[in-house]
């Protein structure tokens, strides 16, 4: 269907838009999206703010895919975790445990490496060079597919919930 996008800045930026639509190599095409969860400040309240979602399964699916756009951008002093932590993400989809790490964070160079062919924008004030949870300067939040087609049943509802993780727990400073 038609599409409408926008780009606003107030620096002066040179945009380029390529657009490469394509159904090489579907099986089949996205008929439905439900949006589930929204980020927020990563602190010791943050887990609080997703309560489980109930989805309807068409009788109809033949795939069914958790679509994520996950960074640290919620900081939070003291630690400022969101950005430069390694953070895991947890989705459950009926039960069955789904993790995403995001491991870039805390390296003294991560996002330095990645300015070469990936497009971190590199002499930025501040720390541009530090990895980052899930983005660097630049760069994209990338969006990652999870095939759950497994974990659910057509034609039932499906449980999804959400938690995330610093150090393999729900985290436990700021907020």
């Amino acid at each position: 269907g038609e599409r409408r996008l926008a780009f606003y800045t107030q620096q002066p930026y040179e945009v380029r838009l390529d657009l490469r639509l394509s159904t090489l190599g579907r099986e089949v095409r996205p008929a439905r999206s439900v949006f589930l969860f929204a980020g927020g400040a990563f602190d010791a309240t943050y887990n609080d703010l997703f309560a489980p979602v109930t989805v309807p399964v068409p009788s109809e699916a033949a795939r069914i895919e958790l679509a994520t756009v996950i960074s640290g951008h919620g900081q939070v002093m003291p630690e400022n975790c969101a950005e430069f932590c390694v953070t895991t993400h947890h989705f459950f989809v009926n039960g069955s445990e789904n993790v995403l790490g995001l491991s870039n964070a805390g390296t003294i160079d991560g996002c330095m490496r990645r300015v070469g062919d990936e497009g971190t924008v590199p002499n930025q004030y501040g720390t541009w060079w530090y990895g980052r949870s899930g983005w660097c300067p630049g760069l994209e939040v990338p969006m990652v597919m999870t095939d759950v087609t497994d974990q659910v049943t057509p034609g039932a509802d499906a449980v999804i919930e959400y938690q995330g993780f610093y150090d393999g727990a729900p985290y436990s400073r700021g907020g």
